[in-house]
Parts: structure tokens; C-alpha cells; sequence
């Protein structure tokens, strides 16, 4: 829970400092209230009177440089039951360690006596460097193990994985690493042919479902798994050319979709998927260079994108690739040695980033995954540099990597897949 450091009334205004220690919440402010506190989440508050105009917030910024593009507030009156959204607040000062924000309170939501005023901060703050409860999650895939840290200085390092093997708590060739909303992660075991689900970082909980196979709850080399927003589990089966979706890690509600070609509704290797928030459903094809999208496991809305080449709309071997609640697509285009960005499957916006094969900055050698951090930031498993980075955008600023060849503490072999998570 979030601090309130101090509050106090001056010039018929509140002000009122707020440590943001949560990616995502709400806080609900009494108005006019020398004591002030935040509203627990079974929204018990504090009854107060306001006739003032405005409320202005200290917020620091220490963890956080906060997008005043998406700054949201919203003014609520609990007595009349009347609530007005928010946005494009005034901004009085913008300094190292803090922003300081002022939010009109309207008129009509300024209330009598009695009534009691509430500011609900419900943004969405982005480009932290570092989110509390968030962290970073790699497939050490030929370690045969996965990797928990909790910034882009490896601290809090973690590893998961007792060798290489096909018993409990073993891994053979681990590719593929998914964190659903309750904080299980999911695995791809690739030459195991399964899929594992464990409770946490110790291993507590496993559970591995799949044999090899063409059938029913048979897996042919596994890739990318994804959890959708209906939390079901969707599985990239490489050598069957195609796409598996169950409910749950018992095998439940086995859905296929795809077959071998490149044609609509047939795949060539599909390697990265990626579902967003409509649930519509993303795949990286490295046989067809192309990426797909279709709406349902019915292969409803089928539309690609792609072509064999290293110019604009082309790819060579795209492996990773992720959806971002904005419907912007990145790519992690491997054999080109770059990245990329599309704007939707169109292709607007092309935007590129990387050269390579090399070890420097701005360079990649078989960029194999990528994803954008709650952060906003975008996190590339860098395989062949045995690396992880991490960028502003896609202009490269403020590159920082981790990592280098090994099998001990900050050391990967051939990372294959990165995740964001709590």
C-alpha cells in the first residue's frame, strides 16, 4: 500500500504527497481532510465537506517517469453518486524527484456539506526503470533452467531447474516462459514434448502435461506459450504446424487449429504467439517469414503480414513476438539481427532497430525474443550474445544489457525467451 507523507491545507488547497510504490491502482483522497489516508480496497473512507476548486498531488518519480499522456484522473461525489474522468491535468512542475499535478474538482461535483469528495488517481504510469512486484523471468534454454532477477542489474537472482532431464523439476531445452495473472509460471519443455506449470520459483506445485506426438494431448517439440485474457493456455506445437489452446494444465478443452503450408490457416514452423486484449490470436512464422493474425481458433479473420528479405515488410526466421495493450506489434526479426516495430498488420509504421550479427551496443546477434515491459520499455533475449537488454523505444536510447556465457550467477547459454511478471 502506497504512503501519504503528509497533507495540509493552504490557500484553499490540499496538497498532498503520494510515494507510488504500486504499478496499477486506485487511491481514493478525501478532499479538505487534515488526516489523510488511503482508502483500503474494501473502499472504507473518511466523511468530509469540500467546497475547494482543486487538489494538487506531489507524486514522486523516483521509481518512475510518469507519461502525462496518459495521466487519468477521476472526480467522484459519493453522495450524489456522480463521477466525471479526467485527463490532460495541469502539469505546475515537473522536477527530478517529483511531478506536481493539479485536478480541477468541477463545479457541480463540489458538493454541500456533508457530502464527501474523492480523487481516484486511475492512471496508467509508464516507463518505470524498476516496478515493485514485477520482474524479469528468462529461459536459460541450454542451462536448462529459468532465471528470475529482479532489474536489469541481476539483482535478485534466482534460478529454477535441477538439470537436465526429464523428471520432475528437470528441463530439456527450455524455450518458452509465460507468468499467468495469479503468479503460476508455464513452461515449454521443448524436447521433453510438455508443457510444465509450477506455483513459483521453487518449483512448489508441478505439474507437466503433453507426451510427444500428433494427437490429443501430444506435442511434437513445443515453442512459445502464451496466457490469454480468458486464461486459457495457448501453445505453439512447432513440428505439427500448429496452434493448441486448453483450458487448464490438465489438457481440458483441447483445441487445434493448423496445418503444415502457407496458405490461410496453414503454418510453416510457428515459433512466437501472442494474444491480446480482444483475444485475438498472434503467430510468428519462421518457415513462412510472416506473421499472422486470426481472431479464434476457428481461424476466423485470418489477415498475414511478411515476405521473405531484410528491406521494409520482410523478415528472415521472425521468431518472438508481442502485442501491447496499444495493438503495437514488435518483432524479433532473428536472422536480420534486428527488431521490429508495425504500427498493426498492415505494416504501418515500420520501424526497425539493430544491426548485426555483432556484441555491441545497437547490435544483436539472433535476436530470438522481445516484449514490452509494464514499464514500457522493451526487453530483447539477445541468444547468441547469451544477453539480455533492455531499451527506452525503438530508437535503442538508453540501451543497457545483462549478462554474458556461463552457467553460474549472471550468466546465460542461448536465453530463448523473456518475460515480464510478478
Amino acid at each position: 500500500m502506497n504512503k501519504i507523507i503528509y497533507s495540509r491545507i493552504k490557500e484553499n488547497n490540499l496538497f498532498i504527497v503520494i510515494y507510488i510504490t504500486l504499478f496499477i491502482a486506485i487511491y481514493y483522497v478525501p478532499v479538505l481532510a487534515v488526516e489523510v489516508r488511503v482508502v483500503n480496497p474494501e473502499e472504507q473512507y473518511e466523511t468530509t465537506s469540500c467546497d475547494t476548486n482543486s487538489v494538487v498531488f506531489i507524486i514522486s518519480d523516483s521509481l518512475c517517469q510518469i507519461d502525462t499522456t496518459r495521466l487519468y484522473f477521476s472526480i467522484i461525489n459519493r453522495n450524489e453518486n456522480e463521477t466525471l474522468r479526467v485527463s490532460s491535468p495541469h502539469i505546475l512542475n515537473w522536477g527530478h524527484d517529483s511531478i506536481v499535478v493539479s485536478v480541477t474538482i468541477p463545479e457541480s461535483l463540489r458538493g454541500e456539506t456533508g457530502d464527501t469528495i474523492g480523487v481516484i488517481c486511475d492512471s496508467a504510469f509508464t516507463s518505470c526503470d524498476s516496478i515493485p512486484n514485477y520482474k524479469i523471468y528468462i529461459a536459460d534454454c541450454n542451462n536448462d533452467r529459468i532465471v528470475q532477477i529482479d532489474d536489469m542489474t541481476g539483482l535478485g537472482w534466482t534460478t529454477y531447474g535441477t538439470g537436465h532431464g526429464s523428471g520432475i523439476g528437470e528441463f530439456h531445452f527450455l524455450v518458452s516462459i509465460a507468468i499467468a495473472p495469479d503468479g503460476k509460471i508455464y513452461l515449454s519443455d521443448n524436447v521433453n514434448c510438455r508443457i510444465v506449470r509450477i506455483d513459483d520459483m521453487a518449483g512448489t506445485g508441478w505439474n507437466a502435461y503433453g507426451s510427444e506426438g500428433d494427437g490429443i494431448g501430444e506435442f511434437r517439440y513445443p515453442r512459445h506459450i502464451a496466457i490469454g485474457p480468458d486464461n486459457k493456455i495457448y501453445v505453439v506445437d512447432l513440428v505439427n504446424n500448429r496452434i493448441v489452446r486448453i483450458n487448464d494444465i490438465s489438457g481440458a478443452g483441447w483445441r487445434e487449429f493448423g496445418h503444415l503450408g502457407s496458405g490461410i490457416g496453414e503454418f510453416h514452423q510457428p515459433i512466437g504467439i501472442d494474444i491480446d486484449d480482444e483475444g485475438r490470436i498472434y503467430v510468428s512464422e519462421y518457415g513462412n517469414n510472416r506473421i499472422v493474425r486470426f481472431d479464434d481458433m476457428t481461424g476466423s479473420g485470418w489477415i498475414s503480414f511478411g515476405t521473405y528479405g531484410s528491406g521494409i515488410g520482410e523478415f528472415n526466421g521472425p521468431f518472438g513476438i508481442d502485442v501491447t495493450s496499444e495493438g503495437i506489434i514488435y518483432i524479433s526479426d532473428c536472422n536480420n539481427h534486428r527488431i521490429v516495430k508495425i504500427n498493426d498488420m498492415t505494416g504501418s509504421g515500420w520501424t526497425t532497430y539493430g544491426s548485426g550479427p555483432g556484441s555491441g551496443e545497437g547490435e544483436f546477434y539472433w535476436p530470438i525474443d522481445i516484449t514490452e515491459g509494464p514499464d514500457g520499455k522493451i526487453y530483447i533475449a539477445d541468444d547468441r550474445n547469451h544477453r539480455i537488454v533492455r531499451i527506452d523505444d525503438i530508437t535503442g536510447s538508453g540501451w543497457i544489457s545483462f549478462g554474458t556465457y556461463g552457467s553460474g550467477i549472471g550468466e546465460f547459454n542461448a536465453p530463448f525467451d523473456i518475460f515480464i511478471g510478478p
